[in-house]
């Protein structure tokens, strides 16, 4: 098959895809120049092979193959393999850059928090490993990082930088040791922070009351950890919080009350040192040396998930609307929900 001059095309959900004896595609001669191309999306396919941004690099006798001005880059749901490669630092314009699920091996390289326009990195479901960067929290212009679901290790940094936000998802990253006392003191400074996902990881530590400070909160998840001690009442006080999930640690007693706190029924789960409402324990009578842990039930945990998740790009998206173009937010909003 030749396509041969092409300007402007759209393949997107089209009869190519239904070419399945098709053994070569030649896209020679065109104006692949690509110079002002600001946004490729290529989620959802069966492409495979090495991740590369130097992909297109090898489409003969077309203009210079340049994606320097690329702000959006979305490649997720694909079944590339390779690492995180040195390619993607040219790209000082790169807004948005979402490689998550395309089986990502290797370590997260320090270099990618110092991207200039990094505003949003979705890294998640790959089999990164290593460390977390500590460029990644100290940066000023990064606002949304997704490293769910990958095996990296080691600890929270004892600090983050205070105009992080507004989202932060470590869930099921395989972190462990004790949050830092620093840390956790650093969080309820991140005023700008509108959802936070700590699930899933071997996590310990308390709850701060510093967290009543996050006015702008809106998704806070702490659940599957160890976390110890009680909720601080003072959260209450945070009224833009509509997902909140602190199920499966180690938490004990009175269950704060009031405005939604009252609606967060299945968050408690997992925790049988609490008292109060909505446990059906009393805070006089409740025997803290006498109780049979709780196994978590799958459907609950898929339910919270999903909720939380749904929570998450509905924000994601409001922060980008007055960024992106309508279209563009599509595009975004079909890589994320259509995975979940």
């Amino acid at each position: 098959m030749f396509i041969a001059r092409v300007i402007t095309s759209v393949l997107s959900q089209n009869w190519i895809c239904e070419l399945k004896n098709m053994e070569e595609l030649i896209l020679s001669y065109n104006y692949l120049g690509l110079e002002s191309l600001e946004y490729l999306s290529l989620f959802d396919n069966n492409f495979e092979g090495h991740f590369s941004i130097g992909l297109l690099a090898n489409l003969s006798k077309n203009q210079q193959t340049s994606l320097a001005r690329v702000s959006l880059l979305s490649v997720d749901n694909n079944q590339f393999t390779g690492k995180i490669g040195r390619g993607l630092r040219s790209l000082e314009y790169l807004y948005m850059l979402d490689i998550s699920n395309i089986n990502l091996t290797g370590v997260i390289p320090r270099w990618i928090g110092t991207l200039p326009s990094l505003y949003a990195l979705l890294l998640s479901n790959n089999s990164l490993e290593g460390v977390i960067p500590v460029s990644l929290f100290t940066t000023e212009n990064l606002k949304v990082l997704d490293l769910s679901a990958n095996n990296l290790s080691g600890s929270m940094p004892p600090y983050l930088s205070s105009a992080y936000g507004p989202t932060l998802l470590l869930q099921d990253s395989t972190l462990s040791e004790v949050i830092p006392e620093t840390l956790l003191t650093h969080l309820g400074d991140l005023v700008q922070l509108l959802a936070l996902n700590l699930s899933h990881n071997n996590l310990s530590g308390v709850i701060p009351e510093s967290f009543s400070r996050l006015g702008n909160m809106e998704s806070l998840d702490l659940s599957f950890n160890q976390i110890q001690g009680r909720i601080p009442p003072q959260l209450t006080d945070v009224s833009s919080l509509a997902v909140f999930n602190f199920s499966y640690n180690n938490l004990s007693g009175v269950i704060p009350q009031g405005r939604q706190f009252n609606t967060f029924d299945t968050s408690y789960l997992g925790n049988p040192l609490f008292c109060g409402k909505p446990t059906n324990l009393s805070c006089d009578n409740n025997n803290n040396n006498n109780y049979t842990f709780q196994e978590p039930d799958n459907g609950v945990e898929s339910y919270e998930i999903t909720i939380d998740m749904i929570s998450f790009y509905w924000s994601f998206a409001a922060a980008y609307v007055t960024i992106l173009s309508p279209h563009s937010l599509l595009i975004l909003l079909g890589a994320e929900l259509g995975s979940t």
